[in-house]
């Protein structure tokens, strides 16, 4: 039998499992909002815990957070980020209207995580507050925000070494298929297709051009903006708490993110560069899109499909779904931004997840396709010893 816990908020109590470190409004969240499982990713995960981070040292700096309690949640954000109480995160990205319930979630995970430290009991908000000690003055669409530009553009670095490697492989399998086609031979089984040549060689061309852009998109989300005063006669106040967390959070992800008002650039928070960002994705997934046509195409056409394009047509029709799952992320994405929010500081839970989505399967897709060149690779190098 499951061991419970009774919290309680304004709108009454809720069971919780006694082991859990989320609480009360997440339980609650999470049984009244319909959700479409959109699993949230472990690199979001860990970058709004960079972010919790960053704003509880901001909030000793000033006063907000009691130094102690401070502490012990950088602790359990320490933890977060290498990836420990990944189960205790229940919220998708679309649950309910916002992706708030998220922000929701880390709260109430670190303040118990926090609690528990202190040996104290989980719950017990009096002593360590979820909104006041974890989230203090910040906003939840700031601190979402926020974490999306810093989720996405670590996963955008690692997209472009996974392009870097597979320009790379590319332009090795190209030279081995060369070495491998007989002088004047017009056997159509012993001869790899020049198409296929040309296409590697090609392809690996276009990579080293789709880089730039892509490196020029992810530059953008370092902008981070100055999070809006709930209180209009404390401006000053609210930019200098941002501006130092900004700086945390520049020690804690090795970035040079930096705060910028809407003023001083009009692009800074908005949807825009997560538009840019997902066009930047859809451009690379159509030219790889071709590659895998090709490949394909040139597989199909020997008589007899041979080890080396057996490997290739399966590992580039793997590439292939995913990078038409990518351009139509795109449209949804450019659909979201067009249909926009109340709030023009929010990001709609659609962009969050597809966003993230299409960095993720990008990267995993052309690592896959990239491993399967090496391995070709290997197999003809064992082959010549």
């Amino acid at each position: 039998m499951m061991m419970l816990r009774i919290e309680r908020d304004k709108n009454g109590e809720v069971n919780v499992p006694s082991h859990a470190y989320y609480g009360v409004e997440t339980m609650r969240a999470a049984g009244e909002y319909p959700t479409v499982n959109a699993r949230v990713h472990s690199e979001f995960i860990k970058a709004l815990a960079s972010v919790k981070s960053a704003a509880v040292r901001a909030g000793i700096d000033q006063s907000i957070v009691p130094e102690r309690i401070g502490n012990l949640i950088m602790k359990a954000t320490d933890e977060i980020m290498d990836g420990k109480h990944s189960e205790q995160f229940i919220t998708d990205y679309i649950h309910g209207s916002s992706s708030n319930i998220l922000n929701v979630n880390m709260n109430e995970v670190l303040a118990n995580r926090a609690l528990e430290l202190m040996l104290e009991d989980k719950g017990n908000y009096a002593v360590v507050d979820p909104d006041i000690h974890v989230n203090g003055p910040h906003t939840a669409d700031w601190i979402i925000s926020t974490t999306l530009n810093v989720a996405a553009h670590q996963l955008s670095h690692k997209l472009i070494t996974a392009i870097e490697g597979l320009k790379y492989r590319l332009w090795m399998t190209k030279e081995l298929l060369e070495g491998q086609r007989p002088a004047n031979s017009a056997d159509s089984v012993m001869m790899v297709s020049t198409r296929l040549i040309r296409s590697f060689r090609e392809s690996a061309k276009q990579l080293q051009l789709d880089a730039t852009p892509l490196t020029e998109a992810a530059s953008r989300l370092k902008r981070i903006r100055i999070d809006s005063a709930p209180d209009a006669a404390m401006p000053h106040s609210y930019c200098e708490l941002t501006e130092r967390t900004v700086s945390y959070l520049r020690q804690i992800t090795r970035t040079d993110y930096f705060a910028a008002s809407h003023y001083q650039d009009s692009s800074t928070g908005s949807k825009s560069a997560y538009v840019d960002l997902s066009s930047v994705l859809k451009t690379l997934a159509v030219n790889l899109f071709k590659l895998c046509c090709d490949i394909r195409n040139a597989s199909m056409s020997e008589q007899d499909m041979n080890p080396p394009n057996r490997i290739y047509y399966e590992s580039a029709g793997f590439l292939h779904q995913i990078c038409m799952q990518v351009i139509g992320y795109d449209h949804i994405i450019n659909l979201a931004e067009e249909a926009g929010m109340p709030d023009d500081d929010t990001v709609p839970p659609v962009i969050l997840y597809h966003l993230m989505e299409s960095l993720d399967i990008m990267m995993k897709g052309i690592g896959s396709f990239a491993s399967s060149l090496t391995r070709e690779q290997n197999d003809a190098d064992t082959t010549a010893d």
